[in-house]
Parts: C-alpha cells; sequence; structure tokens
C-alpha cells in the first residue's frame, strides 16, 4: 500500500483516511498500518476517534508512545494545551516522525509559542525526506507563522505553498459536493444548550449581559435552531464603563470559577475575545467585548496588543438595543434588530451560501489589513490542501472582492481558469 503522505497528496484527506483505515481493519496485526491510521486522524483533528482507536492499541505500543498520545488528545481535548504539549514531546522521544512534529507545530500555533514553533518547525524539516511530505510541512508551517503573528511571512509561504498544492495536482478536479444536513443532531445540540445554559448563568451572576450573535444569533433568526454542527456558541458583552480588557477579565473570572469552564491560550494575544472551553461537553465560547465608537456606533472583532485598530479585524456595528427572549428552552439577551446586526457579520444572512466566510467577508469590516489578508490566505491553503476546490475559488473571489489586486488570489483563479 502506497504511504499515508502519497495517498494524503494524490487521493485528498478523507480518501486517504477511508483507504488506511480500511487496509488497517483488513489486517489487525499490522502495526503500521495502524499507526497510519492514527496519524490520519490526528492530521484531520478527529480526536475522539483518535482517541479511542489509540487507546485500542496497546498490543502494539511496547514504548509506551501511544499512551502518551492518547493522553494527550484527552488533555487537548480539555483545552490544556501545555500538559498536551509535555505528553507529545515525550512521544516524540520514544519515536520521532514527521506528523508528530507536525502535530506538535500546530500546538505551538494554538499555543501562540514561536520559540517553540521555530524548534520543532526545524525539527520536522530534518525528516521531511520527499516532496509530498515537504509540502504537508509547509501548510503546517503557514498555520504556526500566523500564530506566531508573523503575517508577512504567512502570505510570502502561502504563496509558495499554494503554487506547490496546484502543482503536485491539487484541485484538478471537483471533489463530490459535501452533504448538507437537513438538520442538527440532537445529542450534539443538547450539548450546546448545556453549554450556553452554563455560560449564561455564570456570566449574569456575575452582573454582566451576554448577548446572541454571529452564529448563535443566525440559528435562532433564520432557522430556529443551532446551525448544524455547530462546535461553539457565539456571545457578546456590550459597550460598558470598563474597557473592553477589563471585561473580559470579569467574564474570565465569573466562567473560570469553578473549574467549569477553561480560558483557552489567547494566541495572537487579542484583547477583547477570549475562547473557553466547556469541560462538561467539549463545547467552546467565543466572547467578544464590544466598545463604544467615538463616531456613535459600535466597534467589535479582533483588537491585538501591540498593534493600532487600522491593523486589526474591527467591525463597526450601528448602536443597538438589547431585548430578553426565550428560545431554545433557554432565556438570553439578543440584539432588538437582529436582522441589521446579521446583516452586518453575513450580508444576505437568508440565502444560505457554505462557501461565505465571515472572517473575510463580513459587511461591517473596516479595510483588509494583513492581519485578515494573512487568515484568508491560511484559509486557501487549507482548502486546497482538502482538495475543496469550490471552497477555495470561492474563498479566491472573496479576497478580490476586498482587493482586487491581491496577488495570491489572482493568480490562483487565473491558474483555475487555466486548468478548466
Amino acid at each position: 500500500m502506497a504511504s499515508l503522505s502519497r495517498l494524503w497528496a494524490e487521493q485528498g484527506p478523507e480518501t486517504a483516511l477511508a483507504l488506511v483505515a480500511a487496509a488497517a481493519q483488513a489486517a489487525p496485526q499490522d502495526r503500521a498500518l495502524h499507526l497510519a491510521w492514527l496519524e490520519a486522524l490526528l492530521r484531520l483533528r478527529r480526536l475522539d476517534e483518535a482517541g479511542m482507536l489509540a487507546a485500542r492499541l496497546d498490543h502494539f505500543d511496547a514504548s509506551g508512545r501511544l499512551r502518551l498520545i492518547n493522553q494527550a488528545v484527552i488533555a487537548e481535548q480539555a483545552g490544556d494545551y501545555q500538559t498536551a504539549v509535555a505528553l507529545l514531546l515525550q512521544a516524540e522521544t520514544i519515536q520521532p516522525s514527521l506528523h508528530q512534529q507536525m502535530r506538535l507545530i500546530n500546538l505551538a500555533a494554538e499555543l501562540g509559542d514561536a520559540a517553540l514553533g521555530l524548534r520543532w518547525s526545524q525539527a520536522a524539516r530534518r525528516l521531511a525526506q520527499n516532496p509530498q511530505d515537504r509540502l504537508l510541512l509547509a501548510c503546517t508551517e503557514v498555520n504556526w507563522r500566523f500564530n506566531a503573528r508573523d503575517f508577512t511571512g504567512t502570505m510570502q509561504l502561502a504563496l509558495l505553498t499554494v503554487q506547490g498544492l496546484l502543482d503536485s495536482g491539487s484541485l484538478l478536479a471537483d471533489a463530490a459536493p459535501a452533504a448538507q444536513p437537513a438538520g442538527g443532531d440532537p445529542a450534539h445540540d443538547d450539548k450546546l444548550r448545556q453549554t450556553l445554559i452554563a455560560a449564561l448563568q455564570r456570566l449574569e451572576t456575575a452582573g454582566l449581559q451576554p448577548f446572541a450573535i454571529a452564529g448563535l444569533l443566525l440559528g435562532w433568526q433564520r432557522d430556529a435552531a443551532f446551525l448544524p454542527n455547530d462546535k461553539d456558541i457565539d456571545l457578546a458583552l456590550p459597550p460598558g464603563l470598563l474597557p473592553a480588557e477589563a471585561v473580559l477579565a470579569e467574564a474570565a473570572a465569573a466562567l473560570c470559577n469553578d473549574g467549569r469552564f477553561r480560558l483557552l491560550p489567547n494566541m495572537l494575544g487579542m484583547l477583547d475575545f477570549n475562547t473557553f472551553a466547556d469541560t462538561a461537553t467539549g463545547i467552546h465560547v467565543d466572547l467578544v467585548a464590544h466598545r463604544q465608537d467615538t463616531s456613535g456606533g459600535i466597534l467589535g472583532g479582533s483588537r491585538m496588543a501591540g498593534l493600532p485598530d487600522a491593523e486589526c479585524r474591527l467591525l463597526r456595528h450601528a448602536a443597538y438595543d438589547l431585548v430578553r427572549a426565550e428560545w431554545q428552552g433557554v432565556t438570553l439577551w439578543r440584539p432588538a434588530d437582529a436582522d441589521r446586526l446579521l446583516c452586518e457579520y453575513y450580508g444576505n444572512w437568508r440565502q444560505r451560501d457554505p462557501h461565505f466566510n465571515s472572517m473575510i467577508s463580513a459587511p461591517a469590516m473596516l479595510g483588509f489589513p494583513d492581519f485578515v489578508r494573512a487568515m484568508a490566505y491560511l484559509h486557501l491553503v487549507l482548502a486546497v490542501q482538502a482538495g475543496r476546490r469550490e471552497a477555495a475559488i470561492a474563498l479566491a473571489q472573496q479576497i478580490c472582492q476586498r482587493d482586487a489586486g491581491d496577488v495570491l488570489a489572482d493568480w490562483f483563479l487565473h491558474q483555475i481558469e487555466a486548468t478548466a
């Protein structure tokens, strides 16, 4: 059977996983196949499945490496990245591998630790023995550079990486369109509801006024349900007398006081945005603190320490009022004019567009700073790497809508036209 790296490059991630899994299941004593299966799951971040598989492979685990990987997966699911890094470092000393190194690089990105990312990136380069491995490593390094706030380096490497991916045969044919779920998974929706209730109870008890925004508000307004497969709860705090950083500090104290929620690493140094992991459900809560704009509007988005506002991703919203309402058996605050706020996030939010990227194309976003452009480039690399042709084209088109002269997006669309 071809190597996982070759299958990944030639068949795409999902097909490669399916082929490796089928081969491993047909050969229950083949250690190499089972380790390739585990690596494929880890690379696709299917952590639940990876953890279960690692736990079943004790008979292949004389060195203890798989047990360490399993424990690291559990720690990462709980948002304890420091423990995950320590466990993976132990696994690395037992049996270094390129994909283990790439996983470490991704964890360094999640931690926002540039020195750690550089160290593991250099080690990974020594293990990349063929063009396919070097391309996979480049995709990982784009992510690490972005999270290390090296936005210029991100864009430069992304351009080279997309060129390499297309030269290797990525996106030559349309992949089968992903099936759109007709409705949510009741068990998953119940986890979302539990997390929402737990977060609201803690924040409101602390005297804060969290309200629904973004995906949570979109599901409420358009579908009267949680968005299918949504992995987080989107909440905001309205402007107040205190700076946004102080309000978020109060929110973090309220959420994390009893251990139910864990504050995740603030990898980009954001001043008005934090993510919390619910240790009971695995669901994340994305919380943004709004602030008053000097023009009378309201600013949201992602300010970052050490950068002026003009270089950050900021959204300017019209002033809003909040009303109390009941939804999904939960009573919470929402904007009185929810339609207007959703238009500021999504434009024509009533029309489903699976490829719309609100991080890049939100109508309320101010400008197109390097931070957002680098984020768009990272998303484009990931779409091309995964063989998601239509998503990659749509993303490049959205970049061009922000900047018609964008070098990477313009070149990419011309390449797609030439191979059509």
